[in-house]
């Protein structure tokens, strides 16, 4: 099953379900959650044809985590993705992250990487192993490392022994979810399934921060006593990260290096893990290097790399600019 909210988004949504339905090679079924729009949306599902979809409208609407979680009450497939309105499946996406699954029976879900895509900005794979891995990234997804919903395949009982998604929050659901089955392996592909849209409607990352680290910290004030001295040096390595991004972005590379360097020395598992280690590596590089030019051929440089990629829209600086 693809379950997927969505509010106000008949611009988006048709492209999105496209993604999903042209997968024939697997049986699926994509269960929309229309939460209360009023753009039309209700007219353009009525008006599908395809016996695999189906859908029911929530009035009033439950935002995102509660229209989830209406979806997901009438799941009863094994497996289930939860895919954002605005997102688009790859072609094989689902098949590739079943059979990750098929050959790990003891991983509660599968992850494969995504490409971000947005306004004004060029795409580009975000950071993930080019290898299979199985391993519990809880630690990692604490620090940073979080992956859309749209690129994760679930064993349906797992989410629903968890309790479904947490209504409520404004941010940070995927990453709250995630946390709390902590206790179970993932299998990580290095195949491509998702190209995640990034779009001006998203919440900023000032508004986001505190809601964010809120939900992190509730998490690590519930694990046992050994699991917990390690997530409080990985929030704390956490802020030093941010504080390495933002003297990268204001071009102070000595200064984020100094961060980068202070991010793994307090949690050196961060820097080890194959999850995080190379694009922590790779920023701790980029900085020293930056630190070490002169400073006006440092700033041509980097204004040469950004003009490159692409603008970033005002006031998000960097999309995600605590995860790595």
């Amino acid at each position: 099953s693809v379950g997927i909210p969505t509010h106000n988004g008949v611009g988006r949504l048709p492209a999105t379900v496209a993604s999903v339905l042209q997968e024939r090679s697997v049986p699926i079924e994509v269960l929309v959650v229309d939460d209360d729009s009023v753009d039309g949306t209700e007219d353009w599902l009525t008006a599908q044809d395809d016996p695999r979809l189906r859908y029911q409208v929530l009035r009033p609407g439950r935002l995102g985590s509660g229209a989830r979680n209406a979806g997901f009450a009438e799941v009863t497939t094994p497996f289930v993705l939860f895919l954002d309105d605005d997102d688009l499946l790859e072609p094989g996406a689902i098949p590739a992250l079943l059979r990750a699954l098929e050959r790990h029976p003891g991983a509660a879900r599968s992850i494969g990487a995504n490409h971000a895509m947005g306004e004004g900005m060029r795409g580009k794979r975000l950071p993930h192993p080019r290898v299979p891995l199985v391993r519990a990234p809880w630690l990692e997804e604490l620090f940073g490392w979080n992956m859309p919903p749209g690129v994760i395949l679930w064993r349906s009982e797992v989410v629903r022994s968890v309790g479904g998604w947490r209504e409520g929050l404004r941010r940070a659901e995927d990453t709250e979810l995630n946390l709390r089955t902590w206790r179970h392996e993932a299998a990580l592909i290095p195949r491509t399934v998702m190209r995640y849209r990034f779009h001006l409607g998203q919440m900023a990352p000032a508004e986001a921060w505190p809601i964010d680290f809120a939900a992190r910290q509730e998490f690590v004030d519930q694990l046992p006593p050994a699991e917990r001295a390690v997530a409080v040096r990985a929030l704390r390595s956490r802020e030093l990260h941010q504080e390495a991004l933002e003297a990268y972005l204001d071009r102070d590379y000595a200064h984020a290096a100094r961060s980068f360097r202070a991010t793994m020395r307090i949690t050196p598992e961060l820097a080890r893990s194959p999850l995080t280690g190379p694009y922590l590596l790779s920023f701790l590089a980029k900085a020293t290097a930056g630190a070490a030019l002169p400073t006006g051929l440092a700033r041509r440089v980097s204004s040469a790399r950004r003009s490159r990629r692409g603008p970033v829209p005002d006031g998000h600086r960097n999309p995600r600019p605590a995860d790595p």
